[in-house]
């Protein structure tokens, strides 16, 4: 295991003799990073190094860390891969989830494996993946946003709200919804892989 520097010990001996309040204070000061949301990719994230100092300091720091930032998760394709990792890999001393964007820019090409996939993980509530609700879809994006997208929110909403139904049986509901996006996209016939 390495061996934590001395300056380490000597930072967290510091911060241990502050008072609480002034800690939070220099702890926000520290771990705030840019006004723009942290991007998270197949690497991960970047982290402040206060949170690898010492135990203190990271038990004191970890969930400001999350509370103070917008996690920005990008996907390509229903590839909600990057979401689940981020959503295991969470510290479970977090009492709340943190605020999570999901990228919607790119178009999105049809894939039923990724996004079956997706639904499952968000049935399951393993992770938070989602669209906006089917509504605001259509009442601010439609103009941008193609009709498969449209009925992709209502399949994301309908796993959460049935998430006390069995997977096998949503899924079914799920593979009869396959049908519509087929009529909006012949690829979305196309078998990616072997989840159908």
């Amino acid at each position: 295991m390495a061996e934590v520097p001395k300056s380490a010990h000597q930072t967290c001996y510091l911060l241990r003799r502050l008072p609480a309040e002034l800690r939070n204070s220099i702890y926000r000061l520290v771990i705030r990073q840019k006004d723009e949301d942290i991007k998270v990719n197949s690497n991960g994230y970047p982290r402040p190094a206060i949170l690898n100092t010492c135990h203190q300091a990271r038990n004191e720091t970890l969930a400001m860390f999350y509370d103070e930032h917008i996690f920005h998760l990008s996907s390509r394709d229903y590839d909600a891969t990057i979401a689940f990792q981020f959503f295991m890999r969470l510290h479970s001393g977090l009492h709340r989830t943190p605020r999570v964007l999901r990228s919607c820019r790119e178009r999105q090409q049809p894939n039923w494996t990724n996004l079956l996939q997706a639904l499952e993980w968000t049935h399951q509530g393993v992770c938070g993946v989602s669209f906006e609700h089917p509504a605001a879809f259509v009442k601010e994006k439609m103009h941008r946003t193609q009709l498969d997208q449209v009925v992709v929110s209502g399949m994301f909403m309908t796993g959460k709200k049935l998430r006390s139904v069995p997977w096998e049986e949503v899924k079914q509901i799920f593979v009869g919804q396959r049908a519509v996006l087929e009529v909006l996209h012949p690829r979305w016939a196309v078998d990616n892989g072997n989840a159908s």
